[in-house]
C-alpha cells in the first residue's frame, strides 16, 4: 500500500499548511517539491534529517513531460523501475525483468537436474532393452553440459543485474543530490529576487510619494506602486478617473479597501455569495455583485461596463459605491481568479444606468 499526497495550489489553507510542514531555513524544507512534480519516499522520512532526503526520488515536471511525451505508460514503466530501485530487496524478490530471466535460468537447471537423477535410476535399474547404458550415459553428459551452460547464464545474470541495479542507485543518488544543489541555488536566487523587489518596491514608493497626491490619478499611482501584486489599474480607470473631482479620504479608502479586504475575501476566504455584505460590514462600503435587471436588458448600457484584458473582454459591472452622494464615487472591477488580482477598469463617476442615464 502507499499513501498519496496531491496538493492543490489554489487551495490557501491547505498551503498554508504546506509550507509550516516544509519550513524555510530548515531541514524540512528540502523534501518539498516545485509545482507539476513528483517526490517518492519508499521508507519513512524524519524531515529533520536532511540525508534522509537522499533515500527518495524525485521527478520535475520537465522529466514527467519529457517520459509522458510518447503516453503514459512510458513514464508509468519509470515509476516502476524507479520503485523496484529503492525498496528494500529481499531474497526472491521479483522486482525486474532480468530478476525473472535470473529464475528462469534456475529453474531450468533444476529441471536438467531432475532430468537426470531419473536417468542414473534408469541405468540402475531395466532399460526394457530399447536403451543402451551408452547412450543413457551420453545424454546424461550432454544434460549435465546444459546444466552447466544455464548456471553460468544464471550467474551471469545475476552479476550484471546487480551491477546495473548498483550503477542505477548511484545514478539515482547523484540526481538527487543534483536536485537538492539545484534547490539551494534557486532558493538563493530566490532571495535575491525578492531582495531585488523589495529594493525596486521601496524605490517606487518613495518615487510615488514625491509629492502628495492631489487628485485621483495620483492616488491611482500610489495604490498601483504599493499593491503590486494584488491589483491591476486599466488605461480606462485612468481616463475616468481625470474626468472626476471628488473627495481623496473616501477614494484612498476604497482604493485600499480593494487591495486589502476585497482582495483577501476573494482568494484568501472565498467567502463568494456573502462578498457584498462582507465587504460592507469590515468596511462600511457597498458593494454590488452586478446592475439592476432593467440596466443589464439594455445592451448600449452594458457594453459601457466592458473592457479589454489579456487580449479578451471582461465585464467589469461589479462595483464599490461611495458614500458621499453628491460626489458618487464608483469604481467598477473584474476579478482574475487565475492570477488572483483585482482589476480596476472604472475609477470616477456614476456610471449610466437605466435609472440615471447622463445625456
Amino acid at each position: 500500500m502507499a499513501d498519496i499526497y496531491v496538493l492543490d495550489w489554489h487551495d490557501r489553507a491547505l498551503m498554508d499548511t504546506y509550507r509550516e510542514v516544509f519550513l524555510k531555513n530548515t531541514p524540512a524544507y528540502d523534501y518539498g517539491m516545485e509545482c507539476s512534480s513528483l517526490k517518492i519516499y519508499c521508507k519513512p522520512v524524519d524531515l529533520t534529517v536532511p540525508t534522509d532526503n537522499e533515500m527518495g526520488m524525485a521527478y520535475a515536471k520537465y522529466l514527467i513531460d519529457r517520459y509522458t511525451r510518447y503516453g503514459e505508460n512510458r513514464f508509468i514503466n519509470v515509476l516502476r523501475q524507479g520503485i523496484c530501485r529503492a525498496s528494500d530487496r529481499v531474497a526472491g524478490d521479483i522486482l525486474s525483468i532480468a530478476d525473472v530471466r535470473w529464475l528462469d535460468g534456475i529453474d531450468e537447471a533444476k529441471r536438467l537436474s531432475s532430468r537426470i537423477k531419473k536417468l542414473k535410476q534408469r541405468v540402475k535399474g531395466d532399460s526394457g532393452g530399447n536403451e543402451t547404458v551408452d547412450s543413457l550415459r551420453d545424454e546424461i553428459s550432454g544434460l549435465q553440459k546444459d546444466i552447466a551452460d544455464w548456471e553460468e547464464i544464471a550467474s551471469e545474470l545475476e552479476t550484471s543485474n546487480s551491477e546495473a541495479a548498483a550503477k542505477i542507485d548511484m545514478l539515482t543518488r547523484d540526481a538527487m543530490r543534483l536536485e537538492n544543489e539545484k534547490r539551494a541555488v534557486e532558493r538563493k536566487l530566490e532571495m535575491a529576487e525578492l531582495e531585488q523587489l523589495n529594493a525596486n518596491a521601496l524605490n517606487g514608493i518613495r518615487k510615488a510619494l514625491t509629492v502628495v497626491p492631489e487628485n485621483l490619478t495620483q492616488l491611482l499611482d500610489l495604490a498601483k506602486v504599493l499593491y503590486p501584486d494584488r491589483i491591476v489599474i486599466l488605461p480606462d480607470a485612468y481616463r475616468s478617473a481625470k474626468k472626476f473631482d471628488g473627495i481623496l479620504t473616501e477614494e484612498w479608502e476604497i482604493l485600499v479597501a480593494v487591495a486589502t479586504t476585497l482582495w483577501d475575501l476573494c482568494f484568501k476566504e472565498t467567502v463568494n455569495d456573502r462578498l457584498g455584505s462582507e465587504f460592507k460590514k469590515r468596511t462600511g462600503y457597498e458593494l454590488a455583485r452586478g446592475e439592476s435587471g432593467t440596466t443589464c436588458a439594455m445592451p448600449n448600457l452594458m457594453k459601457l461596463r466592458k473592457r479589454m484584458y489579456k487580449g479578451k473582454e471582461i465585464d467589469i459591472s461589479p462595483h464599490i459605491k461611495g458614500r458621499n452622494i453628491k460626489a458618487a464615487f464608483r469604481l467598477h472591477f473584474y476579478i482574475d481568479r487565475d492570477e488572483e488580482k483585482i482589476v480596476i477598469g472604472h475609477a470616477g463617476e456614476h456610471m449610466d444606468t437605466a435609472g440615471t442615464p447622463r445625456r
